[in-house]
């Protein structure tokens, strides 16, 4: 008997050993704190290379054994084990990882940690850009990353927005960055977007990021992903914002009675005092119209304009599909009178899984953006401008017209109004578009993905100017209209597979192939009338046709490309990454490599376990990238022509066989470092730059019947480093703040001309020069020496090296006066909150760069009948000999000539943004139904430090830097940026 118990007990536990040894299927669902399921999760049997990864719908399966346990990994959330025991579903939801470190990047036709990434890239999050009342996605970006410049070129609402990345590479050619949007490229900058939509921003900057765009990436690329649905019960959200905007700064003119005296002793200083005293009582007695006035004209061309912004949006999904949608209105007036925006914007992104391999999706943007713009900076018509007129002029005559001060005066005509303008015509723009990308996605295994895209930007614009006969120039053609009608179309098919295979715990592998087209086509069609009767403004009224307009172009390219990313043993990771692109631009193709790697120091054993040290990373890249040219710069061109009636060709351009992209050779090395746990992360980059074959112009001689063609004859230098530090200075359950500092100084040199010989410009108001070894745009003119205290002349330098002065301005020699690039460039933003309360503020700082005053020779001087800036009071006598101010002349120019004197630094610390919040509590929104309210204040450019005398010193007057990289850093009647304060309100339920 007692032989049977032990059998038995035998038995048993054999049994007990086999089922402890079997095998089992576990599966399960992972998904993130929101709920969402994660795609790509790693899980591994702890302890082995046995594992698989999670599905579209964050499934997974795996055999393993009852003491096994369970590892599940995921870039950018925390790592979780799980023992297995006894159960057969193991259901996961994985916590976030606060620190930068663990940030998934958007890169390139693809993703990355940024632990493992081997390129310069700077991510900024949806929580950086929302509810800043700017009207594009590139002014909420500004002062927000490291390398990255960003200047609106005034106030006007509509106007242009500078951006550079690491400087300026190319002389004739496109320097903004190139934009994708949830992987479409797109032209024209990002106004149609609605930034409030945008999860998040990837700015790639060096060769090893932006190489994979080929001949498109030497500018830099800024990636725009938009937001997504996500799993779960269906949530809608109401935004709404109002706000008023006021100028940043005005600037001081005299009064009435201190423009009669100026003026008046300008005129006998020039004429003497019986003609003198003749010409100012005859032109103030003109300007006057007979009537007792002190104007503000300044105050005329300003409004205190009103901001409304408001959105309505939804999201959610199952497991099988997602949504996310959002419908926005934003209607801001200009600082400027005349000026105004509105724009309606609709986004859907829209996924469906189709099976546990299979996911379609379409990502949609649709928008409609008007505006009432003014005429540009060097006219009268433009409205501050108005400044010019003198305070001592009524706006209106005794029947209430306004008065038209360019047809009056015996002497000197006035200058027309641009309240005569403002009330005579209209200048507007509407522009519709539509951004619409179709995916499909196919994971044929845990280790390949095949992704297949069409994406499609489309749309139209109408400029539409009508001036009636009141209006300058327009008496006696009765009015002049025109309207141009300008369609656009591009197709992008591509199509990449992506290999993320891990072999072993020491090798992982991620491959990309790819090939890409693209084909856009341009249409344009308009024309032009004069002769309107009273309330008619349409172009098609008018009795006289002046022009007409229509052109068709096409041109595209097609392109393959590759990356390779090595990782052995998480700590020494190498890349390579190449694209060939052939454009309609130029006649051969072209091949962009680049090389990179990576060394995780904090892996190393004599690192790994440090209390201080919690990361270090140095990485390093070369690369080759290119600036690609709209149009058909190396191809004979023609243009139509009519010759006695009958329809010809006739030749426009030279063909130059030979022409190629500009390309752009860059090497970087960066240090990412961490410390206290991640808690403060820094990150160190030096750059250098060297792009060549810049095309200019080459001249040749005019008896060819051209007076040059295009060639690849120049080269630019940008070298210089970033600095960024993140830190978590304080975490505790009802206080938390964090602080960014971002810094950069990027050093630009022209490095090659054609012959050696500078480029000066041909207007003598103005000073930007391209010279070899200086920065491009160098300010190249007359050294002001101050005022002779004997006589009261404007003296300037001869720089003839006897260090002499001259009262002649023709007799100076000129010199390198400065530059209108910055020096170095930074941003110090924090994060604070409190409890329910928030509180976020931007200090924005350039420094270095000088601005050219370069409307400032008429506000001084008394040379003609403008008001004058009030600090001329200060002028030279016989009493005051020691002024820098010259003694006012009546038409003598003293001191009036384009030098040094209107050349300033524009150095500025700038609070960019500030915003308070309140967060009302879970528990009472619980009680009325809605899962989120938020209240706030918002300020834009509320405080301004600088020494800068001009309206703002983030200026670029737009009729020179239009289209010009040369003619940057000049103040020619810009608007000053405008003040904003607005107050918001956010409903989710």
């Amino acid at each position: 008997m007692k032989k049977n118990y032990i059998t038995m007990l035998l038995l048993f536990l054999f049994n007990v050993s086999v089922v402890l040894a079997q095998e089992k299927n576990v599966s399960g669902n992972i998904v993130d704190g929101k709920g969402t399921p994660l795609l790509g999760v790693t899980v591994l049997i702890k302890g082995t290379t046995n594992g698989t990864q999670t599905d579209f719908d964050g499934n997974y399966n795996i055999s393993c054994k009852r003491e096994d346990i369970l590892v599940f990994s995921y870039v950018g959330f925390k790592t979780k084990e799980e023992v297995v025991t006894d159960k057969s579903v193991i259901n996961i939801t994985l916590e976030e990882d606060v620190t930068s470190l663990s940030e998934v990047l958007i890169v390139g036709y693809g993703k990355s940690s940024k632990v493992d990434n081997t390129g310069a890239i700077t991510k900024i999050k949806s929580e950086q850009l929302d509810n800043v009342p700017v009207a594009s996605i590139q002014e909420a970006l500004s002062g927000k990353a490291s390398g990255v410049f960003i200047e609106s070129q005034s106030g006007k609402i509509d106007g242009a927005i500078k951006v550079r990345i690491r400087g300026t590479n190319s002389i004739g050619g496109n320097n903004e960055p190139l934009y994708v949007v949830d992987g479409l490229v797109i032209a024209g900058g990002t106004r149609d977007i609605n930034f409030n939509n945008v999860e998040s921003l990837e700015v790639l900057k060096d060769a090893a990021a932006t190489a994979i765009y080929g001949s498109r990436g030497a500018n830099g690329v800024i990636l725009i992903t938009t937001k997504k649905g996500k799993q779960g019960t269906t949530r809608f959200n109401v935004d709404f914002q109002s706000g008023t905007s006021e100028p940043t700064n005005l600037r001081d003119f005299m009064n009435a009675a201190q423009y009669r005296d100026f003026f008046r002793v300008a005129a006998v200083n020039s004429f003497g005092e019986d003609t003198g005293n003749f010409f100012a009582d005859t032109i103030l007695g003109d300007l006057s119209q007979g009537q007792d006035v002190n104007t503000d004209w300044q105050d005329l061309a300003f409004r205190n304009a009103k901001l409304l912004q408001f959105s309505v949006g939804a999201s959610g999904g199952n497991e099988k599909s997602r949504f996310y949608t959002n419908l926005s209105y934003d209607h801001q007036e200009g600082i400027l009178i005349g000026n105004d925006l509105k724009k309606l914007n609709g986004i859907l992104n829209y996924e469906h899984t189709v099976s546990d391999r299979m996911r379609l999706g379409i990502s949609a943007t649709l928008s409609r953006l008007e505006t009432n713009t003014v005429a540009g900076d060097n006219a009268f018509a433009t409205p501050i401008q108005l400044v010019a007129q003198a305070p001592i002029s009524p706006v209106r005559n005794e029947n209430g017209d306004l008065i038209r001060y360019d047809q009056v005066g015996s002497i000197i005509s006035g200058y027309y109004s641009a309240l005569i303008e403002d009330e005579n015509s209209t200048r507007n723009n509407v522009s519709d578009r539509i951004l619409a990308n179709v995916y499909a996605d196919y994971q044929f295994n845990d280790w390949l993905n095949i992704r297949g895209e069409l994406g499609l930007d489309r749309g139209s614009r109408k400029a539409f100017v009508f001036q009636n006969s009141n209006t300058q120039g327009n008496e006696i053609t009765g009015g002049f209209g025109s309207t141009t009608i300008t369609k656009f179309q591009t197709f992008s098919p591509k199509i990449f597979a992506t290999i993320d295979k891990k072999i072993n715990d020491n090798h992982d592998i991620n491959l990309v192939l790819g090939t890409e087209a693209q084909k856009t086509r341009t249409e344009a069609a308009g024309g032009s009338a004069t002769g309107f009767i009273s309330g008619l403004d349409q172009t098609g009224t008018g009795a006289v046709p002046t022009g007409v307009v229509g052109t068709t172009a096409n041109n595209g390219f097609y392109s393959y490309f590759g990356r390779l990313t090595y990782k052995l043993n998480n700590k020494y990771i190498v890349g390579f990454t190449g694209r060939y692109d052939k454009s309609s631009a130029f006649d051969d193709g072209v091949f962009f490599p680049a090389v990179s790697g990576a060394w995780k120091i904090s892996e190393e054993s004599f690192l790994k376990g440090s209390k201080t040290i919690s990361f270090m990373k140095l990485r390093s890249s070369y690369g080759i990238s290119g600036n690609n040219f709209n149009g058909f710069p190396s191809l004979a061109l023609f243009s139509p022509v009519a010759y006695n009636k009958l329809a010809g060709l006739s030749p426009t351009q030279l063909a130059n066989n030979e022409l190629s992209w500009e390309t752009t050779s860059t090497f970087d090395v960066g240090l990412e470092l961490g410390f206290l746990d991640n808690r403060i992360n820094l990150e160190v980059n030096y750059y250098n730059k060297q792009t060549e074959d810049l095309i200019q112009r080459r001249p040749i001689d005019a008896t060819s019947g051209f007076t040059g063609f295009s060639a690849n004859v120049g080269n630019i230098e940008n070298k210089g480093f970033e600095v960024t530090l993140n830190t978590i200075n304080v975490d505790t359950e009802d206080f938390k703040w964090e602080t960014n500092i971002n810094f950069a100084k990027n050093d630009n040199k022209v490095t090659k001309l054609i012959n050696g010989q500078p480029i000066l410009s041909t207007n003598d108001r103005y000073m930007n020069a391209l010279i070899e070894g200086e920065p491009i745009g160098v300010f190249y003119g007359r050294e002001y020496a101050g005022v002779d205290p004997d006589n009261g002349d404007a003296l300037y330098f001869l720089n003839d090296g006897s260090g002499g002065t001259t009262n002649d301005p023709n007799a100076a020699n000129f010199k390198v006066l400065g530059s209108p690039n910055p020096d170095w460039v930074a941003g110090i933003s924090n994060q604070l909150r409190y409890k329910n309360f928030d509180l976020n503020f931007l200090f924005n700082i350039v420094q270095g760069n000088k601005i050219h005053r370069a409307a400032d020779g008429f506000m001084v001087g008394g040379d003609f009948i403008d008001n004058q800036l009030a600090s001329e009071l200060n002028y030279w006598t016989p009493e005051n000999p020691n002024t820098d101010i010259p003694q006012p002349r009546l038409v003598g120019g003293n001191g009036t000539a384009t030098s040094s004197r209107f050349l300033q630094d524009g150095s500025y610390v700038r609070l960019k943004t500030i915003s308070l919040g309140y967060n009302f509590s879970p528990k009472l929104l619980e009680k009325i139904s809605l899962s989120d309210l938020r209240i706030y204040v918002t300020g834009q450019n509320l405080l301004t430090f600088t020494k800068y005398d001009g309206w703002d010193p983030e200026v670029s007057t737009d009729f020179l830097a239009n289209g010009s990289n040369v003619f940057q850093g000049v103040d020619f009647y810009s608007a000053p940026q405008a003040k904003t304060i607005t107050l918001g309100v956010k409903v989710g339920f």
